[in-house]
């Protein structure tokens, strides 16, 4: 099997991909891997260097009788689930030759597991893409954390946010 890769859900099940072979048989034994693998997770935390163990499998044929089947286990990961950031916008503004911008609102997060807590808390910080004047121009926003009981199971997903820069009037003097 491959290693096993989900997001935090909150439970320890697991998921298989690849394909399994015996290895130890001897050729022209008949003893094939049957049964239904039943994957889980060491934990139902987020972390690497995890184990996924394996129950639910069999030696089949008739030489099975003659081996022992090892405890399956395979390398796993669960990475933390994204939250989404809402309530948080970009106020528009006149060219000023820099990138950054102020960010305005009170951000929230959406998409906790029932029964869990994580604050968004820091200060955001928005950047442009280009400091030169234009329309709909992306807008990174920095800045912000999760904390509470459960945050180590989440990640901030920034917001999708966009800015007008209009030109700055000049005069002749």
């Amino acid at each position: 099997f491959d290693l096993v890769r989900k997001a935090y859900d909150g439970t320890r099940v697991a998921v298989l991909t690849g394909t399994s072979r015996l290895a130890g048989v001897i050729h022209g034994d008949d003893a094939v891997l049957g049964g239904s693998p039943v994957p889980i997770f060491d934990t139902a935390a987020v972390g690497t260097g995890k184990q996924v163990s394996v129950v639910g499998l069999v030696m089949e044929g008739t030489d099975a009788g003659n081996y022992v089947l090892s405890p399956v286990s395979v390398a796993a990961e669960i990475e933390p689930k994204g939250l989404e950031v809402s309530g948080l916008s970009i106020e528009s503004r006149v060219y000023d030759g820099t990138r950054l911008v102020v960010v305005s609102g009170t951000g929230t997060v959406s998409g906790l597991l029932a029964g869990e807590t994580a604050i968004l808390s820091g200060s955001p910080v928005g950047e442009l893409a280009t400091a030169n004047v234009g329309g709909a121009i992306a807008v990174s926003v920095s800045g912000l954390s999760l904390s509470g009981t459960h945050a180590g199971n989440y990640r901030v997903v920034s917001p999708t946010l966009s800015a007008t820069i209009t030109a700055k009037p000049v005069s002749v003097s």
